[in-house]
């Protein structure tokens, strides 16, 4: 996977003191040393900063996002919902119900890779935000894990936009079937005698044999 060029920049208020990176990593300047971080009862990475005699407890998702996009009174979401993944890219300001909204939906949506049976492949699939973002499918696991994990390394430059409509650049020679992007299926939507046939299928072939049978049915 490729790194990204890591960027240090002073930790608002803590000016001379720490300098934090794009990837999460903090440095003491006072002891030109790498600062140890822990977990909260969260699971959230925090450190100990020290100014003046007085300590105080940061959350390090916060003071990357502080330095780089600037204090703000919403709240920080780990986009890939990896707790302790405080890398810049995966980090974004969002408000408390957006963040709610975002958890929910992260639950019940499919993230990383999973096996369908029927193609005998993998899915590669994120969540990010509202939007389910289908990443393709791969011949091995690991395939499907490296393209999900390059999308959440980098989500900025990698990201996919979400097609929610029938690609007109893959329609089939048949009429009433269509490619869709999105979903990487065909797509059956096709009317005949006031009646409208509706389905999928993986390839082209196939769906135009689904709607065959179908029109066929009604026809006994």
């Amino acid at each position: 996977m490729e790194k990204l060029e890591i960027i240090w920049k002073d930790i608002p208020f803590y000016e001379g003191k720490y300098k934090i990176s794009n990837e999460g990593e903090i440095y003491n300047l006072h002891i030109n040393a790498f600062s140890k971080t822990s977990l909260d009862k969260d699971g959230y990475r925090i450190i100990t900063l020290n100014k003046e005699g007085k300590s105080d407890y940061k959350r390090v998702a916060r003071l990357v996002m502080a330095a780089f996009h600037g204090e703000s009174d919403l709240q920080v979401d780990h986009i890939n919902t990896i707790k302790d993944d405080d890398r810049l890219v995966n980090l974004r300001y969002v408000t408390a119900r957006e963040n709610s909204q975002y958890r929910t939906e992260n639950k019940k949506g499919t993230v990383g890779a999973k096996y369908c049976k029927r193609v005998n492949k993998w899915i590669s699939a994120i969540w990010i935000g509202k939007s389910f973002y289908y990443l393709g499918l791969y011949q091995t696991k690991e395939e499907a894990i490296s393209v999900y994990n390059k999308a959440v390394f980098d989500w900025i430059n990698y990201k996919i936009k979400p097609s929610k409509h029938i690609d007109p650049n893959k329609t089939s020679k048949y009429k009433g079937i269509y490619y869709s992007e999105k979903s990487d299926r065909w797509l059956i939507d096709f009317r005949q005698n006031g009646k409208r046939y509706i389905g999928r299928a993986f390839t082209e072939e196939e769906a135009f044999n689904k709607l065959k049978n179908m029109i066929g049915d009604d026809n006994k």
